[in-house]
């Protein structure tokens, strides 16, 4: 019976860290081991005492004791509530001792205290109070990093804010997280050329709850790549296998500037096998290999000039190398197809029996199968290579066996994270559809359609888990979103460019009711322009696949040119004339493929203009009476009305609306106003736009190369009155300058000068003669006349600094060209028309520059600070009648707007 009650009633082992109960209600610690031991001893013994002899007497049974209180010590910024959350043992319930060491464990898990300790107190015959008593870690106060030289300390807290490993003052001290920060900031310093960069932490206190932490920094020499050698090498030179080190370099300026001069082991191991071993694997060398590099940090001696150089540290590194033979295929052969065309699966080996092992060819045609393969819902395909190498021959029998597994249909397709977006709005840019086929090029163009989407955050390989169900051969995709701001309310304006000087308001709510609706109101005045407009789009119209766009607006804009007046040389800005639209506008478009819509859009509006220069009067009123019905000059002036519709395609694969990094758009445009529409103004007017967005994978993927080219011709139709074909107003023509295309030039300013003469006539109407050739005389005027075909090249390399700070060096180039110059005539007589100066067209332009950019989120537009040198321009001289005409164009300029330029 003593040994059935020492059974019963086991001396359990104790945690170093606590003070573990046991079922007697003592409390017991690391050093009373042996005294549990005694109280169990005499527990046995008491009870064989109270033992009826009698072999038919009953066992008692041992007493249960209840918790009659469990007590918090030692907390002070934790509370209470937060630890009771980790403790499953409850008041009025009954002791027990695995429960009380499950929750002692939770507590010292939980990570939010130092020490834990487990007591336990007899507060009653049959009760206990179980205690906790908890140390809490002490509370930053202040981070500080001495002894750094060469890096900035401003550096070393974004890197760790990028890292997810800020240290907060206030926050409480974690250890685990202190030493991920030394460890992050040793890798940031090695980058940074400083391999032998050590730290240290000092924690220093400064109250009973309360530390500073003192990082000391010694960054030690920086050394950076000074020779990569190989040797054993046969087949390639050394500098040739330099050349296929993709992200190791020898020191040099355009190294330094890819980042690919420092020594990182792993990354050099990374490159030897992805990108040193995949040359010789594409040559037949199927077994080669690198041994481990020999890598010596030296003192070296650096510049050019010897008088100045100075020693520095770098790295040497040698690469062996085993070359071992070339090999050839001996036999090849795909087997296990069964549920694909065969010859498909063949089409994509290219091996023949006595060709060269190219295992990177193969590699490429294992993952054309592999995508095949999961297009036709192959999920769970396998492909496996086995080889059977014949070394004395140098040959190599290949046999790819597929399992190709079974066939997934679509499950469910679940959105989380679309808490005002409804499910339908983001299900609708889905190409897969539940209990379809499982389609992996479907599912990356569906999540580029959501990532096009301006109210949600472009959606990456992260932020979507396939769920599968081999029994029932489906499989489920969760898609996780996140929104943006629906709403925004800025304030807006700037200095120079199209607008000059202006304020406004722009509110846009870019998913309206949930519903993918876009809705916007602007309001903007300034000395150059005013414009306000409302307009509301649905993309998929009474859920449809029609996107239908209504749009009201009233708007008036003030042209400017620079000097193109006799005699003037200025870089000044003058106005030319004021133009005040007021319309609507309804488009509506429909997808033909996965990437294209085809659109129609009708416009009407009213157009009137006034405050015409004096010097540009005569050759505005003469076109714009040509538009009216009645042919008077206040009809011109009040209003001309103008009927367009324009029938347009559209091709987009950019990754995103603004701020695209990768992808295509191109558009084609046909607007054509007058004739059957109505309206005054009869002008077609072509266009097209290309624009190309490259991740630059050369320096790093960071940047982003951008670029556009755009191509457009303007033609009138319709006859005058006289007979005269309609030319085209001056309204329509094509004018380059501006934010939006040649940067480093004033808006409209772009574009060929003409003379207009109008005869001169006396106060009572009478031509006046000129004496010198008895022939009626002429004034003459100077007029930025605007081209009818236009071409614009623009080139961008976006530079992401930090955060929403962008850096954009830029090359626009373009020309503004008459090439239908006898539509210049205004009416029958050629005395009424422009006269071309040649010198002028076809002129090339071309700007070049940076822009500082800084997004501002809630429009995520960019506020842009442009500096431009324009090396190609317009500068010359014309001489006329009696004076000289100074045509000079602005060689620099500085302007300041928001939007992308494309």
């Amino acid at each position: 019976m003593f040994l059935l009650l020492l059974i019963i009633v086991p001396c359990h082992p104790v945690h170093k860290e606590a003070e573990p109960v046991s079922a007697s209600g003592k409390s017991i610690s690391t050093t009373n081991s042996f005294f549990a031991v005694c109280v169990n001893v005499v527990l046995a013994c008491s009870l064989l005492c109270a033992q009826d002899t009698s072999p038919l007497t009953p066992q008692p049974t041992v007493e249960l004791r209840t918790i009659s209180q469990i007590v918090i010590r030692g907390n002070t910024r934790v509370p209470e509530s937060t630890i009771r959350y980790y403790i499953k043992s409850a008041e009025g319930q009954p002791f027990r001792e695995e429960q009380a060491r499950a929750d002692y464990q939770a507590l010292l898990s939980s990570g939010l205290f130092t020490n834990v300790r487990l007591l336990t107190e007899l507060s009653e015959p049959g009760k206990i109070v179980l205690i906790f008593e908890v140390t809490e870690p002490p509370a930053i106060q202040q981070v500080e990093f001495v002894g750094l030289k060469s890096v900035q300390e401003s550096e070393i807290l974004d890197h760790l804010r990028e890292a997810n490993l800020t240290l907060h003052p206030g926050s409480r001290l974690d250890e685990n997280k202190l030493m991920r920060v030394i460890r992050s900031v040793e890798q940031f310093l090695r980058l940074r050329g400083f391999p032998l960069a050590r730290i240290t932490v000092a924690r220093e206190p400064v109250s009973a709850s309360a530390v500073n932490l003192k990082f000391t920094i010694q960054e030690g020499p920086r050394a950076r790549i000074g020779r990569i050698e190989f040797e054993g090498n046969k087949l390639f030179t050394d500098e040739e296998l330099r050349e296929s080190l993709e992200l190791t370099s020898e020191s040099s300026f355009w190294s330094r500037v890819r980042g690919r001069n420092l020594y990182l082991e792993d990354r050099l191991e990374y490159d030897l096998r992805a990108n040193l071993l995949t040359r010789y694997h594409s040559r037949g060398y199927i077994f080669a290999r690198t041994e481990k590099p020999r890598v010596e940090l030296v003192e070296a001696k650096s510049g050019a000039v010897p008088g100045l150089r100075r020693n520095r540290m770098e790295y040497r590194i040698t690469i062996p190398i085993v070359e071992g033979e070339q090999y050839r295929y001996s036999g090849f052969r795909v087997e296990g197809i069964e549920k694909i065309e065969e010859d498909r699966i063949a089409g994509e080996y290219q091996a023949k029996v006595g060709s060269i092992v190219d295992f990177v060819a193969l590699s490429r045609a294992n993952e054309k199968v592999k995508k095949l393969y999961t297009e036709r819902g192959f999920l769970d395909m396998e492909l496996i290579p086995e080889m059977r190498p014949d070394h004395d021959k140098r040959v190599v029998d290949v046999t790819i066996r597929i399992r190709e597994g079974g066939r997934f249909l679509v499950g469910q397709i679940i959105f989380t994270g679309n808490e005002r977006t409804r499910d339908k709005v983001l299900r609708r840019e889905f190409l897969l559809e539940e209990h379809d086929v499982f389609d992996g090029t479907l599912l990356d163009v569906s999540l580029l359609r959501l990532s096009q989407l301006n109210f949600i955050e472009p959606v990456t390989a992260r932020d979507y888990q396939l769920v599968k169900d081999r029994a029932e051969e489906e499989v489920d995709i969760l898609v996780r979103v996140k929104e943006r701001d629906p709403h925004a309310v800025n304030l807006t304006g700037g200095v120079g460019g199209i607008s000059g000087s202006y304020i406004g308001v722009h509110y846009e709510t870019r998913n309206f009711r949930g519903l993918g609706q876009t809705l916007e109101a602007d309001v903007e005045t300034g000395s150059r322009t005013s414009n306000y407009a409302l307009s509301w789009t649905d993309p998929y119209w009474l859920d449809t696949n029609y996107a239908l766009t209504l749009r009201v607006f009233h708007r008036r804009l003030r042209y400017d040119s620079f000097g193109v007046l006799p005699g003037q040389a200025a870089a000044e800005a003058f106005g030319l004339f004021t133009q005040q639209s007021t319309g609507f506008q309804v488009s509506g478009s429909h997808p033909l493929t996965r990437f294209s819509r085809l659109g129609l859009s009708y416009s009407l509006d009213t157009n009137r203009v006034y405050d015409i220069r004096e010097d540009f009067r005569s050759f505005a009123v003469a076109q714009l009476v040509l538009l009216t019905t009645g042919g008077t000059v206040d009809e011109a002036l009040t209003g001309i009305l103008r009927s367009q519709l324009t029938p347009y395609w559209r091709y987009d694969t950019r990754d995103r609306f603004f701020g695209a990094t990768q992808g295509s758009y191109l558009t084609v445009q046909m607007p054509i106003a007058g004739g059957p529409l109505g309206g005054r103004i009869n002008v077609g007017h072509p266009f097209i736009e290309y624009q190309r967005f490259l991740t630059d994978r050369l320096l790093t993927s960071r940047n982003t190369w951008a670029f556009r080219a755009q191509g457009q011709h303007v033609f009138g139709f319709g006859q005058l009155r006289d007979g005269i074909p309609k030319p085209v107003p001056f309204l329509e023509r094509i004018y380059f300058g501006g934010e939006y295309n040649l940067r480093g030039f004033d808006l409209r300013s772009v574009g060929p000068v003409a003379i207009h003469e109008t005869p001169k006539t006396d106060a009572n109407g009478n031509p006046v003669i000129d004496p010198s050739t008895g022939l009626p005389a002429f004034d003459q005027q100077v007029v930025t006349l605007g081209g009818d075909t236009g071409i614009v090249l623009t080139a961008e390399y976006r530079i992401p600094v930090y955060g929403p700070l962008q850096f954009t060096p830029f090359l626009d180039a373009g020309t503004s060209t008459v090439i239908k110059k006898k539509d210049l005539r205004l009416s029958g007589g050629s005395a009424a028309g422009a006269r071309l100066i040649e010198a002028t067209n076809n002129v090339w332009r071309m700007s070049t520059g940076a822009e500082i950019q800084f997004l501002v989120p809630v429009v995520n537009q960019p506020l842009r600070l442009i500096l431009a040198y324009n090396p190609l321009r317009l500068d010359t001289t014309v001489a006329l009648p009696g004076r000289p005409l100074i045509l000079r164009e602005p060689e620099t300029n500085i302007k300041f707007s928001i939007g992308y330029s494309f």
